[in-house]
């Protein structure tokens, strides 16, 4: 009998290389199972909860805007022709941050670009899968501990969700992301949690805030924008280890 990894593994296959509208009886199957899993692991944003959202500024007059963005710019817009981790192409989704330091590091803006970074609070209280709760604190993008079949499979998920991507790899690699976030959303989810890549900071100083999270929130108007400012990122650090 072949391990729920595997099956994700067949699942993946398939949308990449065999059907992707009218999934088979065994991927149906897995996303029943998903949903199992998903239920027991769930995170609750409360209403007035705070979440962050960054966008780098543009270019007038040959040079950065210092100005925050308006407020109807910190939101995605409709017929935004572009896709996502969970979004599939054209269709919006809001992608937040825990922090101000993870929104911005989000957006990969060079040293001392001005960014405007949205304060958004939470409109009702949304359930969302989570991706984290099972991740011990020492795993990383490649390397997952050795634990139940379960928890294998959810972190092979988180993984997914995740790790950093090169542009060329991310269209075809976001596919199941894509599709298991819009059977998360026909179940009746609000979103998604996920780890961050980054470990940013606001001081060298500063402990950082553990996992850094990032969310998705599948309607935008759950969230809606309380204010703005605008930030740079003042030093980047780049930590390294060998191996072996």
């Amino acid at each position: 009998m072949k391990s729920l990894v595997e099956k994700y593994s067949d699942f993946v296959d398939e949308l990449k290389f065999s059907r992707r509208h009218i999934l088979s009886g065994s991927s149906k199957e897995f996303l029943s199972t998903l949903k199992e899993l998903a239920d027991k692991n769930t995170f609750t944003l409360k209403q007035g909860d705070v979440l962050y959202r960054a966008r780098r500024n543009e270019y007038m007059d040959h040079q950065p805007s210092f100005e925050p963005r308006p407020s109807e710019e910190m939101k995605p817009v409709i017929n935004m022709k572009s896709e996502g981790r969970a979004n599939p192409y054209n269709i919006t989704m809001m992608y937040l941050a825990s922090s101000e330091e993870t929104a911005i590091a989000e957006v990969r803006p060079d040293l001392n670009y001005p960014v405007t970074v949205g304060k958004f609070k939470v409109v009702n209280e949304l359930k969302l899968v989570d991706f984290i709760s099972q991740r011990p604190s020492w795993a990383t993008f490649y390397r997952l501990p050795d634990i139940g079949e379960d928890v294998y499979l959810w972190l092979a998920l988180s993984n997914d969700y995740s790790r950093p991507l090169y542009k060329e790899e991310q269209q075809i690699n976001y596919i199941q992301t894509q599709v298991i976030a819009e059977y998360f959303k026909d179940q009746g989810f609000d979103g998604l949690i996920y780890q961050s890549q980054f470990n940013a900071q606001k001081q060298a100083s500063l402990k950082s805030e553990g996992i850094a999270k990032n969310f998705v929130i599948f309607d935008t108007n759950s969230v809606e924008h309380v204010e703005s400012e605008v930030w740079k990122i003042t030093e980047q650090v780049v930590l390294v280890t060998k191996l072996g």
